[in-house]
């Protein structure tokens, strides 16, 4: 019999001061063929989501670009370390607008995946 694991600690997000000061981005799908960006304004909670055909780093960046058009630039952007939002040119895209990209942030949700379950089998 096994030691049941440590509590975790859980990180407390700092709250923006304005709206679209802090996005959240991630892609869904696909569904119908195509592919969705989702855009989640931190402060407001206020949810974008995007249909695109592809989810490349471009398409990214022209989404992105036609969302801080409207919007305004964001002090920072968090995503998870897909490729598109991995990739140097996204980062490029980043630093040019002077946007905090994080996408290797530490996130713990205080849920932890049993591994012997049967669920995480399949």
């Amino acid at each position: 019999m096994s030691l049941p694991d440590p509590p975790l600690t859980l990180h407390s997000w700092q709250f923006p001061d304005k709206p679209c000061q802090w996005i959240h981005i991630d892609y869904a799908g696909p569904f119908l063929n195509q592919m969705f960006l989702d855009i989640v304004h931190a402060q407001t909670k206020w949810i974008d989501k995007i249909p695109t055909i592809m989810s490349t780093t471009g398409a990214t960046i022209k989404i992105l670009g036609s969302i801080f058009a409207r919007f305004g630039l964001p002090g920072q952007v968090v995503s998870d370390n897909g490729p598109q939002f991995a990739s140097e040119k996204f980062k490029a895209f980043m630093y040019t607008n002077n946007i905090r990209a994080c996408s290797q942030c530490t996130l713990t949700s205080g849920y932890k995946r049993n591994r012997g379950a049967y669920g995480a089998k399949f």
